[in-house]
This record gives structure tokens, sequence and C-alpha cells, in this order.
């Protein structure tokens, strides 16, 4: 999942990467500015209103998205949506909290191997 922005002359990736401390490394090594920040990833539903079931819980508790890329994965034959989550570092634990609570499934080291 990744997403691009520009702003004048300067640009921004924001980007998951499946070998986060290797793709430090290399963008390190060639320059790069960056800041690297924690998000949540989680399963989307497979119903309709499925982001609803995700983002509802989160609105109710007054819980900021800011931002949401979404990426399908497969297993198998089967696929699966899955969000990655950018919430402010201090609401990081409540809004895995909420979501757990609300029986949305949560990746973890999982997600660099989708």
């Amino acid at each position: 999942a990744f997403y691009v922005c520009t702003e004048g002359e300067h640009g921004s990736l924001r980007f998951v990467a499946n070998d986060p401390d290797r793709a430090i490394t290399v963008l390190n090594a060639r320059g790069y500015q960056m800041k690297i920040e924690e998000a949540l990833a989680c399963e989307t539903p497979h119903h309709p209103g499925g982001l609803n079931s995700i983002l509802k819980p989160l609105k109710k508790e007054d819980i900021n998205v800011d931002y949401i890329y979404p990426c399908l994965t497969r297993r198998g034959t089967e696929s699966t949506a899955v969000l990655i989550l950018g919430v402010a570092s201090q609401d990081r634990e409540r809004t895995l909290s909420i979501l757990k609570e609300n029986w949305i499934k949560m990746l973890n080291e999982e997600l660099y191997r989708l």
C-alpha cells in the first residue's frame, strides 16, 4: 500500500514495506529524508457495510482516522480487503482496543507477508 503527494517542488511517499529495517537502510543510503510512523492494519469484514463496521465505532469514540490505505490480499482462492489505518500516536492503543471489541480482525507482522 502506498500514497504519493506533491506540494510545489516537494513530494512525499507513504508506504508499507514488507521489510521495514531494510527499507530504512536503503532509503538512508540514498539520502532520502524519512519519517517512520506506526499504523494499524485490519481485515475489512466481507459484507455490505464492512467499512462502516470499522469506522463507525471509531467515530463514536471520537477517534480521527488521518489516512486509510486499502489493499487486497489473496490467500489461496480467497481475496480479503485489508485497511492500513493511520491514527494519532496517542490514539493508537485505544483504536486497537475499540476495533478488537467490535470483532475486527487485526493484523500484526503477518501484514508483511501479504
